[in-house]
């Protein structure tokens, strides 16, 4: 009897699935009230809107994990996707990482839209650390304004019976999208505040130590008037 051929990434993949499945009904009311929560979230506790988003995302889906992987650049190499704010069976590996070239996210990268995989830890064996069956792992790339995505959000089905159909992959690309624009908004007020505690700093060696912030900005303006 011949040898059974090793199974391939690609052999994973069951995107069309997404299209050719019933999608369950949608209740656009509940999908309504969640992101304006997270609107109004974002506005009051912006650092707790990423962890709430993962957690509708498992809810509105009927996933039973969650979770955001973000996408580290280590040149020279191809860099890794480390996995935050993470939700169900998956909680327990927040932090952990997957490499960018041999991972389902990284294939999501290299498609750039929603796919859906099947059993994923048979080729991509580091998910079996869960130990529970990934029978369906449902990806969709995170976009800020930028060509290049930022990471991915991802739901996962526990159960054997737990179908993702085209209502799921559409839930999640509105989360995706709103996930994406918040992280922007915290890394332009992180870059924000570094800016800030530069010029800060820039007074203090200047031998200002009294003078605060506002006075040194005045100066500056002043000089360029």
């Amino acid at each position: 009897m011949a040898a059974s051929l090793p199974i391939e990434p690609a052999d994973l993949l069951i995107t069309d699935e997404l299209h050719h499945r019933i999608a369950h009904k949608a209740d656009y009311q509940r999908e309504k009230l969640a992101i304006q929560d997270l609107a109004r979230q974002m506005a009051q506790q912006p650092d707790q809107v990423l962890p709430h988003l993962v957690h509708l995302a498992m809810e509105l889906c009927g996933a039973h994990s969650a979770g955001i992987s973000l996408y580290e650049a280590q040149p020279p190499g191809p860099g890794i996707f480390r996995w935050r704010h993470l939700a169900g069976r998956y909680a327990n590996f927040l932090g952990g990482s997957a490499p960018r070239d041999f991972s389902p996210s990284g294939a999501c990268f290299d498609v750039g839209h929603p796919i859906l995989m099947t059993r994923p830890e048979r080729v991509y064996t580091f998910l079996s650390e869960a130990g529970v069956p990934n029978y369906e792992v449902l990806l969709v790339p995170l976009y800020a304004g930028q060509p290049d995505p930022l990471g991915t959000l991802w739901v996962i089905s526990h159960d054997e019976a737990v179908h993702f159909d085209s209502g799921d992959a559409r839930v999640t690309s509105e989360l995706a999208a709103f996930a994406g624009l918040a992280l922007k908004m915290i890394r332009d007020a992180s870059v924000l505040r570094a800016s800030e505690e530069r010029l800060n700093l820039g007074c203090c060696h200047e031998g200002r130590h009294h003078q605060p912030l506002t006075h040194c900005a005045a100066e500056v303006r002043d000089r360029n008037l």
